[in-house]
């Protein structure tokens, strides 16, 4: 709801039935409280929320509810491990002395 441009479209609810988005990951970041936010707008209004590359259903349904939700809560934790990781790799390089890529170092020698 406090992103701008999809904010502005959120805000004329007599305007759609269906609501389509690309991919549910893309769509909202978090779980609680971005997707049941949407949830809860959507059910408000009758909007239908579909996704048009996975076969979520329509996540207003409660009956469907389930594998939306377990998919934005597996995503979410997916994306803070991976940062995690990364993080934990990056100081772990450092601590030893050699470097993990990236800017700042050019490469020697000839191709």
């Amino acid at each position: 709801m406090k992103r701008p441009k999809l904010g502005a479209w959120l805000s004329r609810p007599d305007d759609f039935e269906v609501l389509i988005y690309w991919r549910q990951d893309r769509f909202v970041r978090r779980v609680i409280p971005d997707f049941a936010d949407v949830i809860t707008w959507a059910t408000k209004h009758g909007v239908k929320l579909v996704s048009a590359t996975e076969e979520l259903g329509d996540p207003t349904q409660h009956a469907e509810l389930v594998l939306p939700f377990l998919k934005a809560w597996l995503g979410e934790g997916e994306s803070r491990s991976i940062s995690d990781r990364m993080a934990g790799y990056y100081r772990y390089v450092r601590e030893q002395g050699r470097w993990a890529g990236g800017r700042g170092r050019g490469i020697t020698g000839s191709a």
